[in-house]
């Protein structure tokens, strides 16, 4: 399994929860470190990086996170469509 499609899979799961789901894709325009799914559910706003088991956020993507959840909102490293349902449903504990 790749990670792209790791990241299809969530963004699929999450949208028959009925979250509005954005993938970002990186590029020059895109901010450093932001993370694979902008998701918002319930009023709630999450960004959700997906790795793979064995991977890591990079540093980039580790203050990207910490910024997020130090402006109240939600991040996560999610690694199966499980871990994402559970980050949305208040069942997993972020970082």
């Amino acid at each position: 399994m790749t990670e792209a499609y790791l990241v299809r899979e969530i963004a699929t799961a999450l949208r028959k929860r009925g979250a509005v789901v954005y993938r970002t894709h990186g590029s020059m325009l895109t901010n450093p470190g932001v993370a694979d799914l902008i998701v918002g559910y319930a009023g709630r706003y999450y960004e959700l990086e997906v790795k793979l088991p064995g991977r890591y956020l990079s540093a980039v993507q580790n203050v990207r996170a910490m910024t997020v959840q130090l402006s109240g909102c939600q991040s996560a490293v999610v690694r199966s469509v499980e871990e994402a349902i559970a980050v949305i449903a208040g069942t997993k504990e972020t970082p």
